[in-house]
């Protein structure tokens, strides 16, 4: 259910047959998961780049003291999508987008002066080079899960259906597009065309079931920020990609002071898996010299600027 999500007339039925499982079976246990909170929710993960929203990650060093008013600040941003609280030198840290470069810049300018807080890091992306939180959840299953074409270059310029059907949560129920469809007033045939449209053009990364990754058992998890040089950059990102506990993989402009151009989001566990995790990555990256920052806390975790629904 987490990718490849099939786009028919009985999607629940079309999964059970693959388990095995009689549809019923399978919508009954869609619906726990989902009632405790496994799964998030089931719909498209869109690529805020085709949309032309322009995004950054922003680090900043908060005291104690006013930790709980700046993150209520940047919790009430609607360009704030994800914040979370991080151990290291920088302990907040939050993803903000915008519809351009210097709309960006200029929301960046309007937190630093309501926070108060010095310096907000502007870690704007460079290259991705993988962004995919999906979870293998038994062996083999991150292999067997087909390759996607790249995304074609450009912006989509999505009519209001369309980003209706985008920001849209698919429901656990045997026809979910029929329904979704009296929702928004059109025919099922046209909400699964436009979902098959945006999945080819790269608009929909990923589209399926989206999990709390600590309700499956990953209780730990670090972003971990790299040093490495930029000629053997590629090579390395590559490599690191090529984890299956690696969800993100991102190029991003190192700042003064902090030199670190490839960020890796890892999972495990617990925090001796996840360390022994980032040696073997250190291993095939060629160098040891990165920074591991624990996530304390999840503060704010939310769909893409302008789409509705829990991510």
């Amino acid at each position: 259910m987490q990718d490849r999500f099939p786009i028919v007339s009985r999607p629940y039925r079309a999964i059970g047959r693959r388990l095995g499982l009689p549809e019923e079976t399978l919508l009954s246990e869609a619906g726990r998961l989902a009632a405790r909170g496994v799964i998030r929710y089931i719909g498209p993960v869109v690529s805020g780049r085709r949309l032309g929203i322009r995004s950054t990650l922003v680090a900043a060093r908060v005291g104690r003291r006013g930790l709980a008013a700046v993150a209520r600040t940047v919790n009430g941003h609607p360009g704030v999508t994800h914040n979370y609280l991080r151990e290291g030198p920088f302990n907040l840290w939050f993803t903000l987008g915008a519809p351009s470069d210097a709309a960006l810049s200029r929301l960046l300018g309007e937190l630093r002066a309501r926070t108060g807080t010095a310096p907000l890091m502007d870690l704007r992306t460079v290259r991705v080079f993988k962004i995919n939180a999906a979870f293998p959840l038994a062996p083999g299953a991150a292999a067997a899960w087909p390759s996607r074409p790249a995304a074609r270059a450009g912006r989509a310029r999505p009519d209001p259906l369309t980003l209706r059907v985008l920001s849209a949560t698919i429901p656990v129920a045997p026809a979910p597009f029929r329904l979704l469809a009296e929702r928004l007033g059109t025919g099922e045939g046209e909400i699964r065309a436009i979902l098959r449209r945006r999945l080819a053009d790269g608009t929909i990364r990923r589209f399926g079931a989206v999990l709390d990754h600590r309700r499956i058992g990953h209780r730990a998890n670090a972003l971990v920020a790299w040093r490495i040089e930029r000629r053997m950059l590629p090579r390395a990102a590559r490599r690191l990609a090529a984890f299956p506990a690696v969800t993100h993989c991102v190029e991003r402009t190192p700042r003064p002071g902090w030199p670190y151009s490839l960020y890796t989001m890892v999972h495990a566990a617990d925090r001796e898996s996840c360390r022994r995790l980032v040696r073997r990555m250190a291993a095939a990256a060629g160098t040891a010299d990165c920074a591991v920052l624990f996530t304390a806390a999840e503060l704010k975790k939310t769909r893409l600027l302008g789409l509705s629904g829990p991510a």
